[in-house]
């Protein structure tokens, strides 16, 4: 019908205001369309409306219901039990606090997440019932591997202890993601220069910004600031 309109009414009409447009519109369709015969079905249209006006139902507006999430409890020993079998997490994950867990399948996969939908781990989905399905690396208490890589990247800064203190203040922050903090943490200090690096930590510091990403954001200010103030140093010609 837009069409109709568009191409029948509309063209090359003269226009004054909105309204009396509809108005003349409306008056069109009555003369031209609305009530007369179809050219196909031989049906009144405006008749036609009315008959299934009386067939209407009333609306009414429905809620859309928000889909319950089921839980899984972790157990003490840092299992979590689905379909009859048992699936391993990251050792200390109950004694951090993680008691309750999504879990969800993609392609042969078994998703856990915590509350917030951050994911712990994945396994693949065992066919069998009874089964142990556990992953090495999750009975490995990585702690005194983790003090060595805070010591070793504390020490690339100009300031060690106020770097550990730092450092050690984002492993209790986000200690179920601390590897990958630590290693851009060590990725961003090889790539800039010390006094960048100490201007930087000074800020996260004095800021209380435990994040290694707001950390490299925070350099790469201070980098486009000096290359915005190099770019306003004039240049003499000889």
């Amino acid at each position: 019908m837009v069409k109709y309109v568009k191409q029948n009414f509309l063209y090359n009409r003269p226009y004054r205001d909105l309204d009396t447009l509809n108005d003349e519109c409306r008056a069109w369709l009555f003369r031209t369309a609305n009530n007369l015969p179809h050219g196909t079905t031989k049906l009144i249209p405006l008749e036609e409306l009315h008959r299934e006006q009386l067939l209407l139902e009333m609306w009414y507006e429905i809620a859309p219901q928000t889909p319950v999430k089921k839980l899984y409890a972790v157990h003490k020993d840092n299992k979590v039990s689905y379909k009859g079998n048992f699936y391993s997490v990251p050792i200390g994950t109950y004694n951090a606090g993680t008691i309750k867990v999504q879990l969800s399948e993609l392609a042969g996969k078994l998703l856990i997440r915590d509350l917030c939908g951050k994911e712990i781990c994945t396994h693949d989905i065992s066919s069998l019932k009874g089964k142990k399905i556990i992953l090495r690396s999750h009975g490995r208490n990585m702690e005194p591997k983790i003090a060595e890589i805070v010591d070793r990247i504390s020490n690339l800064f100009e300031d060690p202890v106020k770097a550990k203190q730092w450092i050690l203040a984002i492993k209790l922050h986000k200690k179920r993601y601390i590897r990958d903090q630590l290693q851009m943490v060590e990725r961003t200090v090889k790539d800039n220069s010390a006094a960048q690096i100490s201007r930087a930590l000074d800020y996260v510091h004095a800021n209380n910004i435990l994040s290694a990403t707001d950390f490299k954001a925070y350099l790469e200010y201070i980098r486009s600031e000096k290359s915005r103030s190099l770019s306003w140093i004039p240049r003499s010609y000889g």
